[in-house]
């Protein structure tokens, strides 16, 4: 079986568990699923993409670790920068280098934070990062802010140290709109993302920037990226789905 329908196979059982129920009967289409359960443990996670559930890259002098069940109940991902001269991420992309130009796509994911900081979490296009589909930021006073390029940005919540953050952000490409929901209740409706090249949704980058605090940690879990509705039997479409 190809690494790529495999991981697909895993996915949809994984998504079934953690995605909040959802009309129709038609399975999802899996673009990217990293819940790091099978990555090597107390190691820089590998580069290896989507096919494998890791990132495409890591920023330096930003460690993206796997550590053991602690904060959470399975193996995930610890995020610690050890500079602060600029941003850093660790960039996931989807299956295949896909971009999702049209119709709905959702990115989730968990993060606990080990204390009050800043955090980011950006959705840019596929390969760059000219694009502001959702800015996403933990800040140090506690509040949670997001943004985008035609949207100049709001506070949609809060967050205290250990709290656990199941986040759900989720993108009408075609209305050029995004929501955020948070432990199950939605934060932001149907807020502007304002992209106008023609450039779709394909990729998720997490890190910080040089306002955060070196060795701060964050957990990160469960990754992922998916197209209510759209598995196709025959296999995952080409870029510009």
């Amino acid at each position: 079986m190809p690494t790529r329908t495999l991981v697909a196979c895993l996915a949809l059982t994984w998504i079934a568990l953690t995605a909040p129920a959802r009309a129709g009967s038609n399975p999802d289409q899996i673009l990217l699923a990293a819940p790091f359960n099978d990555r090597p443990l107390n190691a820089q996670i590998g580069t290896g993409g989507a096919a494998v559930g890791e990132p495409v890259s890591i920023s330096e002098n930003l460690q993206a670790v796997v550590v053991p069940t602690s904060l959470f109940a399975s193996p995930h991902l610890r995020i610690r920068p050890l500079s602060t001269s600029g941003s850093r991420f660790a960039r996931f992309e989807l299956l295949d280098s896909a971009e999702v130009r049209g119709g709905e796509v959702r990115v989730g994911f968990v993060l606990r934070p080990a204390q009050l900081g800043r955090f980011l979490v950006s959705v840019r296009e596929q390969a760059t990062a000219a694009d502001r589909f959702l800015d996403l930021t933990l800040l140090s006073n506690g509040q949670i802010a997001a943004s985008a390029q035609g949207d100049a940005g709001l506070i949609v919540g809060t967050y205290t140290a250990g709290a656990v953050l199941a986040f759900e952000l989720r993108f009408r490409v075609d209305a050029g709109t995004y929501s955020i929901v948070l432990n199950g209740s939605t934060i932001a409706t149907n807020r502007p993302i304002g992209v106008t090249s023609g450039r779709g949704v394909g990729a998720v980058l997490f890190g910080t920037d040089n306002q955060a605090t070196v060795g701060h940690d964050w957990f990160l879990d469960d990754v992922y990226v998916y197209r209510p509705d759209r598995l196709q039997a025959s296999g995952f479409e080409a870029s510009g789905l």
